[in-house]
């Protein structure tokens, strides 16, 4: 089976870093949008070594999509892991709502239990431009105590409901969130090709720790 045109999803991301790992996140985007090409299109927004800030890429990507004639689309990220369900979106929501994204969260130094914070994060926010009242006021830049891209956009629809996902912690497999039916995020991607011994000290943890679980996650889903 497969959908109008118009129907298929745009999953939105940003190619920002090299490395083995990275390499192995895209080749599972490639094959996931191999897999469901009756259903999405993989569109990338080039951002070499992250030269420019993550919310401007952002913004400037949701102003060509909504040049495009695709009804719905998904901002994610490379090291997010998809699941099939993120292709069976819209069709499979009960309410259709204009906007949902991933709840974002943090993780506590002292305890390492993972804390949400009640607004969305950019790994996963998803989009119905027909249900967008005033799509072209959307923001994604970063603001709020996090300073964090997206973490704004609920007050930018102005009214309208974004719907958050609550998050489920992966720890101690790995340091990443899943995102129930949709994906795990890893997290860090940065980081992944910084030297031996560095500690992220915000989370407390060793880097080697962080890849490993990088590792068993990738190793997980085949990539």
């Amino acid at each position: 089976m497969s959908v109008a045109p118009h129907e298929k999803i745009n999953i939105l991301l940003i190619r920002a870093f090299t490395g083995p790992r990275h390499a192995r996140c895209e080749a599972l985007w490639q094959r996931f949008a191999q897999e469901h090409a009756d259903y999405v299109n993989l569109r990338i927004f080039n951002n070499p070594g992250a030269a420019r800030r993550h919310d401007e890429c952002l913004q400037e990507m949701w102003e060509q999509e909504l040049r495009r004639d695709e009804d719905h689309c998904v901002f994610t990220e490379f090291d997010f892991l998809p699941s099939a369900g993120l292709a069976k979106w819209p069709w499979n929501l009960s309410l259709r709502e204009p906007a949902e994204a991933a709840e974002y969260v943090t993780r506590d130094a002292a305890s390492h239990i993972l804390v949400p914070h009640g607004i969305p994060g950019a790994w996963l926010v998803r989009l119905s431009k027909p249900l967008l009242a005033r799509p072209s006021q959307l923001c994604f830049m970063a603001g709020g105590p996090h300073n964090d891209p997206a973490n704004l956009l609920a007050l930018s629809l102005r009214g309208q409901r974004l719907r958050l996902i609550p998050q489920v912690d992966r720890y101690p497999h790995s340091h990443g969130a899943e995102t129930p039916h949709d994906g795990v995020h890893l997290f860090f991607s940065r980081h992944w090709n910084d030297g031996d011994g560095r500690v992220l000290r915000a989370i407390g943890f060793d880097l080697q720790e962080i890849l490993a679980g990088v590792d068993r996650e990738l190793t997980d889903r085949g990539a």
